[in-house]
C-alpha cells in the first residue's frame, strides 16, 4: 500500500519495479489523500532483495515524489540429503555420516532421528553466505539398528511448513547370533538311553550364515550315519543316544562378519547304573582278616539302593542288607573270610528309577600271597657310567607292591647298592667304565618278596681307551696273508686324493669264559681283566687276541711290488709252559717255540698241541667295509 497526500493538482500514484510498471489497485481515501495497493501474488526466491518504488506524479513541471522498499524474504529449506557412501554398515564400527541442507533463510536447524529416537551426537557448520548447512553425525550401529530409518531433518521455524527431511534405511551387517533348542515334542527331562534326540539351531545373521557347525563338549561333530550322527545346517539328529552322549551341545553359525556360537545346551541322558571304571577288583586277605570292598556306580538318576551276593565254585549266597551300607552312588561291604570256602567273588548291583543294573560289579577275594616275580626285564640304555633296566610287573598278590633293584658286581659278587621304585623301571648311575654287573629285580609287598629276575649287564668302555700295540701282518687284496720283505717299507706318507690312506688299526679286547653256559658279554662292553683276577687260582687268563687286517681292495700299493709267500703262523696258544703268555704274536722271521714244534709235522701245517683242553678264542676281523666277530 502506498499513501500520497497534498499536491495540486491531485497526484496519481503508481508502483514500479525497476523500469517495469506494476499493476496496482486504487483504494478509497479521504480528501487530498490517494491510496494505491500493490499485491504480489506469489513471492519466489527471485524476489529476494527486490526494490519496489511507489511514485506520485501530478505535473510534468515538478519532480515525482518516490518511496522505495526492498523485500527481505524467509524461505523453507530447498534441499536436504544424507551423504552415506558406505553401505552396508558393520555392527560395532564407528561411522561419520553427513547431511547437507541448502536454501533455508534464515539457516535451518538440523536434527537427526533413528526411527522416532532423536540422536544428539552431531555437529553443524553453516556456510559463509548462510545458504548451506552441513551436519555430521557420529554413529556406531548395532545389530538392532539393521532395517531402521535414519532421518536428517532441516527445519526453518520462520516459515510455515518449513521442514525438509531425508531418510535412508540402514543395512547393518553383524556376526550371527545362534540359539540351540531341542526338537519339537521333546521333553528334556525324559530322555533315556536308546532315545532319538533332535536339535534345532536358530540363527539370526546379516548377511545370512553360509555354514553352521555343531559341537559336543567343545569338539566339532561331523556326519557319521553309521554312528547315528546326522548333521545338517539347521538340525542335528542323534540316534539311539547313550550315557556317553550326555553333555554340552552348541551350534556355530558363520558369515563374513564372523562366527556366532550359541549358549551350550546340556543334554541329560537317563540310564541304569553301571560300574565305575578304575575300581580295585582283587582283594588278597588272610583268614580272619577283613577286606573293605567298595562298589561305586554311575547312574542317572542316582541309585535308590544296592544288593550284594557271594559266589564260589559251590554256591551263590545273597548278602543281608545289614552287612553293608550305601550312600549316594557307592556301597561298602566289610568281608572277613574264615575258611577256604569263603574265598570267591563278591557281586554288587544297584538300581534307580530307570531300572536294575544289568551287569554286576565283580570283586575277587583270594588268599593273600607274595607278589609274582617281574618278567621280560631288558636293558634300555648303556653308557660308560650308567645302565637302565625295565621289567614287566607281575601279579601283585592282591596287595600294593613295590620293586627292588639289587646291583651286584659281576667280578666279585659283592652287593654294590640297591634301590626301590613303585614301578619296575630303574636307572643305575655313577658306575665305573667297563664294569661287569648283575642286576636283580624283585617285587615285594606286605605279604613278602618275590624271586629276583637276574639281568647281566656291563657299562661301556670310554671311547679313548684302546688296546696296546699288537704285531700286524700284511695282507693281500684278496685276503691271503703274506710275509713282508726283509726290509720293512718306510712309514706311509700322506697321499693325494685317490691314494691309499692309512688308518689306525681297530683294536678290541674280547673275553670268553670256558665254562659252559657262562655269560659272554658283547665285546664292546668288556674291559681287560685286572691282574688280581688273573692271579686267582694260579690260572693263566684265557684271553686270546687275533686280528686280520685287509687293505682297501680298490687301491694297490704303488711303492714297490709285493711277493706272494707261503702261509705263516702268526698266533698260537701255549699251555705247556706257565710262563708263556696267553697271546703269542710271532714275527714272520721268528720260528715257533720249541715246545710247539714237531719234527714230523709239515713245515706249513699247524702243530698239534699236547695236553689240550677246551679253549675259547674270540677273533675280530675287519673285512673292508664291514666287521665280523666270532667266539669259538
Amino acid at each position: 500500500m502506498s499513501i500520497s497526500t497534498a499536491g495540486r493538482p491531485e497526484p496519481s500514484v503508481r508502483w514500479w519495479r525497476g523500469e517495469r510498471l506494476l499493476e496496482s489497485r486504487e483504494l478509497p481515501a479521504g480528501t487530498r489523500i490517494r491510496k494505491r495497493l500493490l499485491l504480489v501474488p506469489r513471492l519466489s526466491r527471485a524476489d529476494l532483495h527486490a526494490a519496489l518504488t511507489c511514485q506520485a506524479v501530478n505535473s510534468n513541471l515538478t519532480l515525482p515524489a518516490e518511496a522505495r522498499v526492498a523485500l527481505d524474504i524467509n524461505f523453507r529449506p530447498l534441499l536436504t540429503s544424507i551423504e552415506l557412501e558406505e553401505q552396508p554398515l558393520s555392527s560395532g564400527r564407528r561411522y561419520h555420516i553427513t547431511c547437507r541442507t541448502v536454501g533455508s533463510r534464515p539457516p535451518a536447524a538440523v536434527s537427526w532421528w533413528l526411527d522416532n529416537t532423536r540422536l544428539i551426537t552431531s555437529t553443524d557448520q553453516v556456510s559463509s553466505d548462510s545458504n548451506e548447512t552441513l551436519s555430521t553425525l557420529s554413529l556406531t550401529p548395532s545389530q538392532g539398528d539393521n532395517g531402521r530409518l535414519l532421518t536428517c531433518r532441516a527445519e526453518n521455524s520462520h516459515v510455515r511448513a518449513g521442514i525438509q527431511e531425508h531418510s535412508v534405511k540402514l543395512s547393518v551387517y553383524y556376526a550371527p547370533t545362534s540359539e540351540l533348542r531341542l526338537g519339537q515334542r521333546m521333553r528334556p527331562d525324559d530322555i533315556k538311553e536308546g532315545s532319538d534326540v533332535y536339535f534345532e539351531c536358530r540363527v539370526r545373521a546379516n548377511p545370512p550364515a553360509y555354514k553352521v557347525t555343531w559341537k559336543f563338549q567343545g569338539q566339532t561333530l561331523v556326519q557319521n550315519a553309521s554312528a547315528g550322527v546326522i548333521v545338517t545346517d539347521e538340525a542335528l539328529a542323534l540316534q539311539s543316544v547313550g550315557r556317553q552322549d550326555a553333555g554340552d551341545y552348541s551350534c556355530v553359525a558363520s558369515n563374513v562378519e564372523g562366527d556366532g556360537e550359541s549358549p551350550p545346551l546340556v543334554l541329560r541322558v537317563k540310564y541304569k547304573p553301571v560300574c565305575q571304571g578304575g575300581q580295585r577288583q582283587v582283594f588278597a586277605v588272610s583268614p580272619y582278616e577283613s577286606a573293605h570292598v567298595r562298589c561305586s556306580v554311575d547312574a542317572a538318576p542316582p541309585p535308590r539302593g544296592f544288593r550284594w551276593a557271594f559266589n564260589n565254585s559251590a554256591e551263590t549266597l545273597q548278602v543281608p542288607q545289614s552287612r553293608f551300607n550305601w550312600s549316594a552312588a557307592a556301597s561298602e561291604l566289610v568281608y572277613t573270610p574264615v575258611a577256604d570256602g569263603d574265598y570267591g567273588s563278591l557281586l554288587c548291583w544297584a538300581h534307580n528309577a530307570i531300572g536294575q543294573q544289568q551287569q554286576p560289579c565283580v570283586f575277587h577275594v583270594m588268599p593273600a600271597g607274595r607278589p609274582d616275580m617281574p618278567s621280560n626285564c631288558s636293558l634300555l640304555n648303556q653308557t660308560s657310567q650308567s645302565v637302565a633296566v625295565q621289567c614287566v610287573e607281575g601279579f601283585d598278590g592282591g596287595q600294593p607292591q613295590s620293586f627292588l633293584l639289587e646291583v651286584v658286581d659281576g667280578a666279585s659278587g659283592h652287593l654294590l647298592f640297591n634301590m626301590t621304585q613303585p614301578s619296575p623301571t630303574f636307572l643305575v648311575d655313577g658306575l665305573a667304565a667297563g664294569q661287569l654287573l648283575q642286576l636283580r629285580v624283585s617285587a615285594f609287598s606286605a605279604k613278602g618278596r618275590s624271586e629276583a629276575f637276574v639281568v647281566d649287564a656291563a657299562t661301556l668302555l670310554p671311547a679313548e681307551v684302546r688296546a696296546g700295540s699288537e704285531p700286524e701282518a700284511a695282507s693281500s687284496p684278496r685276503g691271503t696273508p703274506v710275509a713282508p720283505d726283509p726290509e720293512p717299507p718306510p712309514p706311509p706318507q700322506p697321499q693325494a686324493a685317490g691314494g691309499l690312506r692309512t688308518q689306525p688299526p681297530p683294536q678290541v679286547f674280547s673275553v670268553c669264559s670256558s665254562t659252559p653256559g657262562a655269560y659272554v658279554p658283547h665285546p664292546t662292553t668288556l674291559r681287560r681283566p685286572s691282574k688280581a683276577c688273573l692271579r686267582q687260582a694260579d690260572e693263566q687268563p684265557e684271553v686270546t687276541y687275533a686280528e686280520l687286517r685287509l687293505p682297501p681292495a680298490e687301491a694297490e700299493p704303488a711303492a714297490r711290488p709285493w711277493r706272494r709267500h707261503e702261509p705263516v703262523i702268526y698266533a698260537q696258544i701255549d699251555h705247556v709252559s706257565a710262563s708263556t703268555s696267553a697271546l703269542s704274536a710271532l714275527s714272520p722271521r721268528s720260528p715257533p717255540p720249541a715246545s710247539l714244534q714237531r719234527t714230523a709235522s709239515p713245515p706249513h701245517s699247524l702243530p698239534l698241541l699236547e695236553h689240550m683242553h677246551p679253549e675259547v678264542v674270540t677273533v675280530r676281523t675287519p673285512l673292508m667295509s664291514g666287521q665280523q666277530e666270532s667266539c669259538v
